[in-house]
């Protein structure tokens, strides 16, 4: 077995490209199968590997494909050109987090080469980027167990093992494209066409295109941040020993919030204090907007103008989703009384949760969304199922009890 560590610096150099590897291994007479999976994918690097995957094709070798379709980056020309060409294609979205690997596998009878490293099947990752990687140069049957263990993270991104992974098919791709989902190589790559179109990206998602598409797919979530690092300003003010400023500055960057909550029948939730307190920027707060109060005579609040958007996914107690809603306005005030922010939400939408006793208390992940027509995604679930008990116990604060024997918990991530 060879082994090839890659400089990032060669590809823009011009002195070594994954493109001309790609070239390579498809004229190659050693292999007969190609499998990779990547992020992104384009169609221009296609149009200069044409003609060697045509003759790889007429030669009876088979190639497959995984791809992501996160973040805009693989376009509609790239697919309709894998699933016109490839012996199977796959598209994969968790539509909680990224898609991101780069592996590229070929092999025959008596040698195979891998490629694992950070090339998407772009322009800029085949070609111009800096980019890093291994390359593995296998001797078979002696590197066999090597190869295996490619194949293996091959098969693992497959509908089989993997429930957001589905294979493309002509009605796929036009859902996606329909859903624009997918970048459209044929708009400019800048100026207002292609922006109204990446601004449009999953604002169909009302149409639960990508959860009628992908199946469920739970990500364990990221690690708490220390409590300690959310109180770092608190605790100066008791007159201990102040901490690393740098750190203090670098403390309320967070993704999200984890919290218990007890939504009041009218839909309203409370949140924290505590939370505004430690990370007002995660709310936007403070707010500029006001209530307008029912009675004059009542005093308005301030208010998030606009609204928040925001997608909703209602989990019960045995983790099954029983009530979904895409982009929704979410009402947020603050309660000056009691400093506190205060979310609505049609109470229907959150009768999953059935919360029977009000020391029970259902979890609340609330995280900032992927999707560019979205504020925040946010993620219920009623006690007892095993995602709960995930959540619950990331929660590393403790918050009041207000008079309750149970007092709530809360975590940022």
């Amino acid at each position: 077995m060879d082994i090839r560590i890659l400089n990032p610096a060669s590809q823009p150099s011009g002195e070594f490209r994954i493109l001309q590897w790609l070239e390579d291994c498809f004229a190659s007479q050693k292999y007969s199968h190609c499998k990779f999976a990547v992020a992104f994918a384009h169609a221009i690097p296609f149009y200069k590997l044409g003609i060697q995957i045509s003759n790889w094709k007429l030669a009876g070798k088979t190639i497959e494909a995984i791809f992501g379709i996160d973040l805009h980056g693989t376009s509609r020309q790239a697919l309709d050109y894998a699933l016109s060409t490839f012996d199977r294609t796959f598209v994969v979205n968790t539509r909680a987090s990224t898609f991101h690997p780069k592996l590229y596998i070929f092999y025959g009878e008596s040698e195979a080469t891998v490629y694992y490293g950070s090339s998407n099947f772009t322009v800029g990752g085949l070609e111009t980027n800096f980019e890093g990687g291994i390359i593995l140069r296998l001797d078979l049957p002696e590197d066999k167990s090597v190869l295996e263990q490619a194949e293996n993270t091959f098969a693992a991104l497959l509908p089989e093992k993997l429930s957001c992974s589905v294979k493309l098919t002509p009605e796929i791709l036009i859902k996606l494209q329909n859903s624009k989902v997918l970048l459209d190589e044929s708009l400019p790559k800048r100026g207002k066409a292609n922006e109204e179109t990446v601004c449009r990206a999953l604002k169909n998602a009302g149409d639960n295109v990508l959860a009628d598409v992908f199946g469920s797919y739970k990500v364990k979530p990221a690690k708490t941040i220390p409590k300690a690092m959310m109180n770092a300003k608190d605790e100066t003010k008791k007159g201990t020993k102040a901490p690393n400023k740098s750190l203090i500055a670098r403390a309320p960057i967070v993704s999200g919030l984890i919290m218990q909550i007890a939504p009041h029948k009218n839909g309203e939730i409370h949140l924290s204090k505590i939370a505004v307190d430690q990370n007002p920027n995660f709310f936007g707060f403070p707010f500029s907007g006001k209530t307008t109060p029912k009675k004059a005579s009542n005093a308005a609040y301030p208010q998030r103008v606009p609204d928040p958007v925001v997608n909703i996914e209602v989990y019960d107690d045995s983790g099954k989703l029983v009530h979904s809603e895409s982009l929704y306005n979410l009402n947020t005030i603050y309660y000056t009384a009691k400093s506190e922010i205060r979310i609505t939400i049609t109470p229907s939408i959150l009768s999953g949760l059935s919360i029977e006793s009000s020391d029970e208390y259902p979890i609340l992940v609330m995280s900032e969304s992927l999707e560019t027509s979205c504020d925040y995604d946010l993620t219920f679930y009623a006690p007892g199922s095993k995602e709960y008990i995930t959540y619950v116990s990331m929660c590393n604060q403790q918050l009041p009890s207000g008079g309750k024997s149970t007092p709530r918990k809360m975590g940022w991530f």
